[in-house]
Formats: structure tokens, sequence, C-alpha cells
């Protein structure tokens, strides 16, 4: 697995996205100099530019979706929670927001992702994500799926590394981008689609 070179850090926030349709850049962060997801976006851009804008519509809870086609199914929405070392489960977040905490020395213990329609708030099926979490003392934990709990709860375990994957239809119209938070060197780059999102070296 890709480290990060350096001391031992702790893992202690995450923060995820969804973005449509699946070639979207990246979302920004504060200081980023991306336009932020629900922003004017380029329509072939991935990383880097393209050409071409297309403003998004925005979900009532800040998540993005491809715009709707009548032969396609309905806008999804991404929540997802943390489970933090001395506090424990907090509130559900969305649309790029920070789960779990910075700044405060407290490991990110676990996370749940939920994905949702959109329209009716109700969760999809297990298998529409896929979520994977590399934890202190374990290694890579089978992966969970949709409203799963990724890492450890009570077991002061840290979470190292995340991989976050969407189901293959849903791949195919949305792009889930996620980045963790460091202890040591803050806010790391944006992973995508399966890719890992790594915050901890050993």
């Amino acid at each position: 697995m890709k480290r990060v070179s350096g001391a031992a850090v702790l893992a202690v926030a995450a923060a995820l996205a969804l973005c449509g349709p699946a070639a979207y850049a990246a979302p920004a962060a504060a200081g980023d100099t991306q336009p932020l997801p629900g922003e004017a976006q380029t329509a072939d851009a991935g990383p880097g530019g393209g050409s071409g804008t297309q403003a998004e519509p925005a979900q009532a809870d800040g998540a993005q979706a491809e715009p709707a086609r009548p032969d396609e199914a309905a806008a999804v929405s991404l929540s997802y929670s943390a489970h933090v070392s001395n506090i424990g489960w907090m509130g559900a977040v969305a649309g790029g927001e920070t789960a779990g905490t910075t700044g405060r020395g407290l490991p990110l213990e676990a996370l749940r992702l939920v994905l949702s329609d959109a329209s009716t708030g109700e969760p999809l099926g297990a298998d529409a994500i896929s979520v994977e979490a590399h934890v202190a003392g374990i290694g890579w934990q089978p992966a969970v799926g949709n409203g799963g709990t990724a890492g450890t709860a009570g077991q002061a375990r840290a979470v190292e590394a995340l991989r976050v994957s969407l189901s293959c239809g849903l791949s195919e119209r949305y792009t889930v981008w996620y980045r963790v938070h460091s202890a040591e060197f803050g806010w790391l780059g944006w992973a995508r689609d399966g890719a890992e999102a790594v915050c901890s070296v050993k």
C-alpha cells in the first residue's frame, strides 16, 4: 500500500462528495481553485480541465447529481457519519463536509456511508456503495455495503486508509470523491472511485 513518508500519523477526519457525471473534476476544499459541487463545472473535465460548462442542480443535503434524463434512474444523495475516539458516533454530514474532527488529535475509528434516493430519502440497496477501511493493528477489513460500518467502534483503533466505490450501474453516472485529514500533514488530496486515500504511516 502506498504510504506517505514521515512519522506515524493519526487519521482524524474524512470528507466525501458525490458528483455526476462520472468525468467531473474533484470537489474543492477551502482555498482550492476548482469549483465546488453545484457550481458551474466543466462537462468533459476530469482533474485538469476540459471545455464547456454545465451547472449542476444542488441536492438538499449538498450532494450533486447529474441532471435528470428520462431514461435514467432518480438522482441519489450521499450522507456519512464518523465514529471518533472519546466522542463516539457524530451526526451525519454530506456534500464534502467534514466527518470527524480536526486539530484535536482524536482518531477517526469508523465511517458509515448511506447512499439514498434523493427524491424519497430512502436508502438504496446494500450493494450501491462499497467501503473498505484499513484499521490500525488489523489491516484492510472486508468491504461493507450501503449503511454498513467500515472500521471499528470502541476498540481504540484508528482508520489509516479508505477505499470507496460505487456499484457498476451508479459508477457509470457518478463519481465518488473522498479525502482524509492527517494529524501531521493536514488535508491530503482527493481520491476517487476505489483509489486509496491514505492518512497514516508506520
